[in-house]
């Protein structure tokens, strides 16, 4: 054996993130440094890519400096790693924790529970062990909104193994006091669960407590009127009747339970407010769907997150966040829908069964659904498949064609009025209120795109000492520049335009990058043809494939177009002169400045 193999490497993160080598603990460094550890250990083995360690340390507002602050913590990870089978490999546009010989808490919390649905053996002391792992709450002292949105997934998984365990020990000797105290400081700490508040009732039957038994049920049905004016579901009443009966069988398939996870809304969204309506009027029943269509940084998943927030009182069956661009793709998606809704995964062997099986748990429940990165027909075709009475509401680059009684919602930039106040809230009302003026100009640099606008208004607030018309003036020479200076807000804003770049296919992709070298003005489709020396068919259909991923808008004339903003110009721009050449990039601005082409289309 190697000395690499012999070194025993183990993380923690239900509770403080915590690192032991060898048996020796060693300090992860800040919360910010947890914060990229605890990303990438959650990510296991998937490849996250910069900008999205960037938004998990600083969510929407990183600072100037994070591209260089993340690569700082990388290191320091990898330093921490020296001499164990783990490793971090750089890959394109990010990192990935290689986990050869690793072990982490949460992976043995899973994985205790996919021996108690996959075997025969008795689940008990697998359970036990995995679930005494817990010491606080998960990722404790890591801020932000990606970490609190891992608590709310961490404490559903910290549920379900809860709930197995539970269920096992009903069926043969009955629950410890201790475990029966832990069942109800979570039934406390998520009062509205109704198969948790189930159970705790039933344990506490099993241990001759069949007042308090009782008791725990009138309080559930107290708070599910007084807090959603319900009525306790099959789950409470089932085990109401057990009691009543003295019947201590613990039913041997529970009810579907009611699911809530959703991440939490940013604080300063500002806007929308017809697309919300739009939303709130098309997912009012079941079965209903909606998609937020818009280019990465345009703000569609704040949107989304915000309206399924608002639509919640009208989903008693819960509301489930999943993002398709996650671990497993669709895949991963089926298998975390049916761990929230308690099915024994070890019989569901296919994509298929999976859906059926869904489709049973989830019957007659009122489930609201966001999906995120909706990329195909067929992703959308099998989700309605697995739950036809859910309401979904999808996130999509662009529109998913072939697919019915869709209500598309397609962002557009936000107003100058909606950019100011987004710039107001990200730089401080302060700021704005003493140069107003240079505010909204800076504002309005952005074209209203609302990852720029935050960025423009983060230089502002970590440049006290610079006047804002200054900024602005070095903020336009940095985007007029042809060539990236690697700054860090620059490479933060071009990462999503160019991610929907590289969807196109290789004609939409030379008209767009040629646009980028023009001045920001409107064409017409015979212009660009001439100006590219190609058949003005071709930019037809070219330019409905850049409308389609919010490239480019169309005018208000017939056949006339511009590009979507400042930032999408820059980056064309600097693609241009990356792919083509200077030859090439000459030859179209020289033909523009042509008497022949400045003539009026």
């Amino acid at each position: 054996m190697t000395t690499e193999e012999a070194i025993e490497l183990r993380f923690a993160v239900l509770g403080p993130v915590r690192l032991w080598r060898g048996g020796q603990e060693i300090a992860t460094g800040s919360p910010q440094q947890q914060a990229v550890v605890g990303a990438l250990l959650l990510a296991r083995g998937r490849a996250v890519s910069i900008t999205e360690l960037i938004r998990v340390v600083w969510g929407e507002e990183p600072p100037a400096t994070a591209l260089g602050t993340v690569r700082t913590y990388i290191s320091r990870m990898r330093r921490l790693l020296e001499g164990t089978s783990a490793r971090i490999d750089a890959v394109a546009g990010g990192y990935a924790l290689r986990d050869e010989g690793l072990r982490v808490d949460a992976w043995d919390v899973q994985s205790a529970l996919n021996q108690v649905t996959g075997s025969a053996a008795d689940p008990i002391p697998v359970l036990a062990d995995a679930l005494a792992a817990w010491s606080g709450p998960a990722l404790e002292g890591v801020p932000g909104t990606w970490a609190q949105a891992q608590r709310v997934r961490l404490n559903d998984l910290r549920v379900a193994a809860t709930e197995a365990l539970i269920r096992s020990r009903l069926r043969e000797a009955g629950p410890s006091a201790r475990e029966v105290d832990d069942l109800t400081g979570l039934v406390q700490e998520n009062p509205l669960n109704e198969d948790l508040r189930a159970l705790l009732m039933l344990a506490l039957h099993r241990q001759g407590r069949r007042a308090q038994a009782l008791e725990v049920f009138h309080t559930g049905r107290h708070l599910l009127r007084e807090e959603l004016g319900l009525s306790p579901g099959p789950a409470l009443h089932t085990a109401q009747e057990q009691i009543l009966r003295d019947d201590e069988n613990v039913p041997a398939r529970p009810p579907a339970r009611q699911v809530t996870y959703l991440p939490v809304v940013l604080a300063d969204f500002v806007g929308r407010r017809q697309e919300l309506a739009e939303l709130e009027s098309a997912l009012t029943g079941p079965g209903a769907v909606a998609g937020i269509v818009g280019m990465g940084g345009s703000g569609r998943s704040s949107l989304a997150v915000l309206a399924a927030h608002r639509l919640a009182p009208g989903f008693s069956g819960g509301q489930v966040y999943v993002d398709l661009a996650g671990p497993g793709g669709l895949d991963g998606v089926l298998e975390q829908l049916l761990r929230l809704l308690g099915a024994d995964l070890s019989a569901l062997p296919g994509r298929e069964a999976r859906a059926a099986e869904l489709n049973t748990l989830a019957s007659g429940e009122r489930l609201l659904l966001l999906v995120e990165n909706v990329s195909s027909l067929e992703q959308l075709q099998l989700l309605r498949q697995a739950l036809p009475s859910a309401a979904l509401l999808f996130t999509s680059l662009r529109q998913v064609h072939g697919m019915a009684d869709v209500t598309w919602v397609r962002l557009q930039p936000l107003s100058p009025s909606e950019s100011l106040e987004l710039f107001a809230a990200v730089a401080g009302p302060e700021r704005v209120a003493q140069e107003t003026q240079a505010c909204r100009e800076l504002a309005a640099l952005s074209g209203g795109y609302a990852l720029a606008v935050r960025v423009f208004a983060q230089r502002v607030r970590d440049l006290p000492r610079w006047n804002v018309s200054a900024i602005t003036q070095n903020m336009r020479e940095e985007m007029a520049h042809p060539f990236s200076s690697g700054h860090a807000d620059c490479d933060l804003l071009a990462a999503p335009v160019e991610r929907t770049y590289s969807v196109l296919d290789p004609e939409a992709a030379r008209i767009i990058r040629m646009l980028g070298l023009l001045p920001d003005q409107e064409y017409s489709a015979a212009r660009i043809a001439d100006l590219l020396r190609i058949p003005v068919h071709q930019v037809f259909f070219a330019a409905a494939a850049c409308i389609d991923v919010s490239l480019l808008r169309e005018c208000a004339t017939e056949h006339h177009y511009r590009l979507s903003d400042p930032v999408v110009r820059t980056v064309m721009m600097r693609l241009a002169h990356a792919t083509d050449g200077a030859r090439e990039v000459a030859r179209v601005q020289a033909d523009h400045a042509s008497d022949r082409l400045c003539a009026p289309a």
